[in-house]
Formats: C-alpha cells, structure tokens, sequence
C-alpha cells in the first residue's frame, strides 16, 4: 500500500515500484497485490478489505508511510497489550519510526543516512570532480543532508546552492548548468 499520491513522481514509492516489479519477475511463485490511493482514508478502507478478503492466509502488507501506522495497530488491535489476536497478517512499515513501539516491522532511513550513502557511492565511482548542488545552505535539512553525504563521500567536494534562501530554490536551470559547469 503506497502512500497517497506517492506514485508517479519519480520519487521513493516509484523505486519501491520497480524494485516490487523486479522480485516478482524473479519469484513467479510470490502474488502481488499493489495499492496507490488518493488518500490516506482510501488506503485504510484498501487496507481494510484486503485483509479481510484474505483473512486467514499468509499476508505481509507492506504499507510505504508512515500515515498508516496508526491505522493498521487500531484496526487490528494489534497494540502492545493486545496478545488475544488468534490471527493477524504480518505489517512492514516503510518509513516509520515506529515511536508507540507498535508490534509492527518497521524501515526507516533517516535523511543523514541516505545521503551518507550518496556520499559513498559517489566516493565508489571515484569520479574526478563530483558536485554537491544543494537548493540553499540556510536550513537544517539541508545542513543535515550536506553532511551526510560528506561524511559518507570521506571529503567535502565542490559545493554550490542554487539560491541564496528557501524563497527561489526550485530552479532547474540553474542546476543544469551547475552541473554541466
């Protein structure tokens, strides 16, 4: 179960996509049911009549954000001191940090970890002038990002910022030429 709207951007739940596109090419033997709601509201009822259609069976639902957490755990009474559930499928939360200690899996990659992996791939490919372009220097995300991937890179690379503020960051052409610099 995608998060609302979170299909069609290019963005992580279209990774998550292929990547689920790619293990059923290779497991033909695992069925795959996929959900892309509109809302969070639709994904809980998409949720809900997919459990229920299938109660009983061997289920792990997968759900990418964390909007869901709460949903599933009240649903399901699957809360840390419900151990009468004779039943239940398996939860696997994308994204979630799980902070009421839900009975729930649970993934998360924190915004420094990924970009510290960033940082060493670029670091792996040894290429010899890699650019850090951030949109602005003046936020902590940005700030925690920048370093993550420094860190993971082993050194800090040439850097630029497409604006001076979080006012005009969204300009691609800057970027583009950046890079092409």
């Amino acid at each position: 179960l995608f998060s609302s709207g979170g299909l069609g951007d290019d963005g992580y739940n279209d990774m998550i996509w292929r990547g689920l596109q790619n293990f059923t090419l290779s497991h033909p033997d695992v069925w795959l049911q996929c959900f892309s709601p509109a809302t969070a509201e639709e994904g809980t009822r998409l949720m809900n009549s997919w459990i229920e259609r299938h109660k009983g069976e061997t289920l792990l639902c997968v759900l990418a954000g964390s909007e869901y957490e709460q949903q599933a755990a009240t649903l399901y009474g699957l809360r840390p001191a419900d151990s009468t559930a004779t039943w239940r499928p398996d939860f696997l939360l994308f994204e979630s940090d799980n902070p009421e200690r839900l009975p729930l899996t649970s993934f998360s990659m924190s915004l420094y970890g990924a970009a510290w992996l960033c940082g060493r791939s670029v670091k792996e490919m040894q290429l010899t002038r890699p650019l850090c372009l951030l949109a602005h220097s003046h936020d902590q995300p940005t700030q925690t990002a920048a370093q993550g991937f420094f860190d993971g890179y082993g050194a800090t690379p040439d850097t630029a910022c497409m604006a001076a503020d979080g006012s005009r960051h969204a300009i691609p052409e800057t970027a583009y030429q950046r890079t092409a610099d």
